[in-house]
């Protein structure tokens, strides 16, 4: 009898997720990250070989191409540099296109995987923030105190540690239920989405949130949605460009410099881009190019860190460093998919993502793969599958 695959691999890529949040608390590295996040593409992996399916023969010529051109990189980063976090996001990658391509899972039963799991990661979130349970030294936390006057709180961080991880996730967990839960439950999840969005009390989910339900109404085809994900990556661009070489020239403001506008409006991420940018050009070679090197993305600031900084507060930036040229691929293989698959519906959720990325360094990270999983999802086999209707 044919053994057919079942959507334990998700669920155990999520649990592998939590386990190793939770083992890292208090630590200052990703060891668990790495460890517990390759035991669940191996996992994934070990399904698809008992399937025994030829899936992975049924792509494209452009797809097959770009999955075997990523092969090759994982195989080159092997050999010419060992860099984990790079390695095994190209591998959760590859898994996540291939066991889709296997399963052909609907889009009901992907967003109850995605609604439980997140449940039971807020849960031990709250629990952990409120020190009942799985608590954190303040010394490793990465969130805010807030002060309006009539309530003082501080904001609510995640398994991780850091309001960064929680708040981009509960969007787009809001996101999906609005847009793609058909279930009754749905109103349940937004609701609660919608209060941890509030308490993280961060700019990022709330920008996310307010562009991405204004897209709905304003993106009505292919060609104005890809003029919109474009404009991204121009914006990021022309801002750190600006920044680089002209921070004292008066481009927004008479008599303001241009750097004191983007670092108030950015809280000081064109800065770190800028920086970062001339780390590559002056210490690059082909072969970091190729590969990335992550090394080079620790730069100074000039507030908040003591020694190299190497956060850069941008997904696709962080993954350029770990990845090299494979960054760039995947962005244009994601909108290429946008392209040819784009329905209204699922266009916000996706603009969201590629949105918060632009501004948060753990939308693409080793640890949570909800974003990666939605991504690959929504623009690549939705449509295949005729699950929206």
């Amino acid at each position: 009898m044919k053994y057919r695959i079942t959507t334990l691999p998700l669920y155990a890529l999520f649990f592998a997720f939590i386990l190793s949040s939770i083992l890292s608390i208090n630590r200052d590295d990703n060891v668990m990250y790495y460890l517990f996040s390759l035991i669940g593409v191996l996992y994934i992996l070990f399904e698809i070989g008992l399937a025994k399916s030829k899936a992975f023969f049924r792509f494209n010529t452009l797809d097959a191409i770009f999955l075997g051109v990523i092969s090759i990189l994982i195989s080159s980063s092997l050999l010419l540099r060992f860099e984990p976090m790079g390695m095994i996001l190209l591998l959760l990658f590859l898994s996540i296109v291939i066991y889709f391509k296997v399963i052909k899972l609907s889009m009901s039963r992907l967003i109850r995987i995605i609604n439980i799991t997140y449940l039971l990661y807020l849960i031990l979130s709250i629990l952990s923030y409120l020190g009942i349970f799985l608590s954190q030294e303040g010394k490793v936390l990465n969130s805010f105190f807030i002060d309006y006057g009539f309530i003082s709180f501080e904001t609510l961080y995640g398994l991780e540690g850091s309001t960064a991880s929680i708040d981009s996730y509960s969007t787009l967990v809001l996101l999906l239920n609005i847009f793609l839960n058909k279930n009754l439950m749905k109103y349940l999840f937004i609701f609660i989405t919608l209060v941890v969005v509030l308490w993280t009390a961060r700019l990022t989910p709330i920008v996310m949130f307010l562009f991405s339900i204004a897209s709905f109404f304003l993106v009505k085809n292919k060609f104005t949605g890809i003029f919109l994900l474009t404009s991204i990556f121009i914006a990021f661009f022309s801002f750190t460009f600006i920044d680089l070489y002209y921070p004292d020239h008066c481009f927004f403001m008479n008599d303001i410099p241009n750097s004191v506008i983007l670092h108030i409006a950015t809280h000081g991420r064109t800065f770190i881009w800028a920086e970062q940018f001339k780390s590559i050009s002056d210490n690059f070679s082909v072969i970091d190019y190729l590969i990335g090197n992550y090394k080079y993305a620790e730069v100074l600031i000039p507030w908040g860190a003591e020694g190299p900084y190497a956060n850069s507060h941008n997904s696709f930036f962080h993954l350029f460093f770990r990845t090299g040229i494979t960054a760039i691929i995947m962005i244009l293989f994601f909108i290429k998919k946008v392209f040819y698959n784009f329905d209204r519906r699922t266009f916000p959720i996706i603009f969201g993502i590629f949105l918060s990325a632009t501004t948060n360094g753990t939308i693409f990270y080793v640890g949570n793969p909800v974003f990666l999983l939605i991504l690959i999802y929504l623009t690549y086999f939705y449509k295949d599958y005729n699950i929206i209707k």
